[in-house]
């Protein structure tokens, strides 16, 4: 089976979102059931754990983002991707916290990392908000 691992060059087949609604749509447009892209596949951390970048070689929109869920051939083999368990969702958690001087900031903690809304954390990407959210977290 092949898989969306960095770098690697592929065509990948997915379903299309505008497949099901296909009859709302003028009837001389054609709308197919599958969409076929190819390109190199990049992984970029804001993507989300059910996305995967495609290259599409146009210097205008260099960057095609799929959901993996509507993925289902790679290189014309099958593949199925499990959608985000329930308890993987529930790891995701906004938290608001006060800071030092009385401001209120957003701290974010998903399964793959946390953000926090402070200019201390958008200039160093590193912040007292989300060591003090994080630590409360794996306390509990």
């Amino acid at each position: 089976m092949s898989s969306l691992t960095a770098g690697s060059y592929v065509t990948v087949k997915v379903s299309n979102i505008m497949w099901p609604m296909r009859h709302r749509y003028d009837r001389s447009m054609f709308i197919p059931e599958h969409n076929t892209y190819t390109g190199t596949v990049v992984i970029e951390k804001h993507y989300k754990a059910d996305e995967i970048g495609l290259t599409t070689g146009d210097p205008n929109y260099p960057i095609r983002v799929l959901n993996k869920e509507r993925v289902f051939e790679i290189n014309d083999a099958e593949v199925s991707f499990e959608p985000p368990t329930k308890k993987e969702t529930n790891k995701d958690r906004v938290v608001s916290v006060q800071g030092s001087k009385g401001a209120v900031y957003q701290v974010t903690v998903t399964s793959r990392g946390a953000s926090c809304s402070c200019s201390g954390y958008q200039f160093r990407k590193r912040c007292k908000h989300v060591d003090g959210v994080i630590r409360e977290i794996s306390e509990s």
